[in-house]
């Protein structure tokens, strides 16, 4: 990662405020990204109410899933035409400042260049490059001054080429590259996920939204606790030891994302790899899934 953007990062922690990601340009966009909103659990199902809490900053635990769910809380800053023609009926015209959302680009920036790392490990792709840069489609209509919670598949298992036809991996290339690597257990790689948002006003202008800058750290099981023990209280090689119990209390309230950014029960990590495995979507780890289970 360069040097600006850290600079720009920890000015954004430094100003006092809650860190919930920042916004490190762009003062005249038609849209702004304000947070990464959290799930609330309702039930069953799982809801993200507006501006009510948002991430500090997100992990993706590749031991568990290969996807990550970025629901940033959009806000159209463009004010309604008629507020600029006035609301006499010769000036009435057709509202041209509702943005129709096409797609968010995002961008991973590790914070280091060192060659020993999980990405330095060969991937799945053919040819067997590490992506980095990726679009995701974004379909939602915002009327002029509109603040909406857009949940987006922000790191999917594969995405659109950008460079030719077809798909590459994603999530699942990167699920691929931590999982040959050697320290895979204690390495965290840590970076920053660069988001942008663009979409077309009905006036026919392109707009983008400020970029976001939101930190993410790339963990193998660094979510996952045993019923004896309490979440990130222990380090990864002593939790291990002890993830033999695989019970699952009936009072646990499994996370929204499980895998991503809140800490997951050993024993519903392995239902979950279980599942995946028998789908031939990822191959369970047997230090944290045993076969027996």
């Amino acid at each position: 990662m360069n040097a600006n953007t850290w600079m720009r990062l920890a000015l954004c922690c430094l100003s006092g405020l809650p860190m919930i990601g920042c916004v490190v340009d762009g003062d005249s966009a038609s849209m702004a990204i304000i947070g990464n909103v959290v799930p609330k659990r309702e039930g069953t199902t799982c809801a993200y109410k507006e501006a009510e809490t948002y991430y500090q900053s997100g992990t993706l635990d590749l031991a568990v899933a290969s996807e990550y769910v970025f629901a940033p809380f959009v806000h159209n800053l463009l004010p309604p035409t008629q507020n600029i023609n006035g609301n006499s009926q010769s000036n009435l015209r057709q509202e041209t400042n509702i943005i129709s959302l096409e797609k968010a680009v995002f961008t991973f920036e590790p914070s280091t260049s060192n060659s020993k790392t999980p990405f330095a490990e060969s991937g799945i792709n053919t040819p067997p490059r590490l992506v980095r840069e990726w679009e995701v489609p974004v379909q939602f209509t915002l009327q002029p001054g509109e603040k909406v919670v857009l949940p987006i598949d922000a790191i999917p298992r594969q995405v659109k080429s950008l460079t030719g036809s077809g798909y590459v991996q994603l999530g699942a290339d990167w699920q691929a590259r931590f999982g040959k690597f050697k320290d895979r257990y204690k390495y965290k790689l840590q970076g920053v996920l660069h988001v942008q948002i663009v979409g077309e006003t009905a006036g026919g202008s392109e707009v983008a939204s400020t970029k976001f800058s939101y930190p993410l750290t790339l963990c193998w099981g660094c979510l996952l606790f045993s019923t004896s023990l309490t979440p990130n209280g222990e380090e990864p090689e002593d939790q291990w030891r002890q993830c033999s119990n695989m019970n699952v209390p009936a009072d646990y309230e499994a996370p929204c994302s499980p895998g991503q950014d809140d800490a997951l029960i050993c024993g519903l990590g392995c239902k979950i790899c279980k599942q995946n495995e028998s789908l031939n979507i990822s191959t369970c780890d047997p230090l944290f899934c045993p076969a027996s289970e």
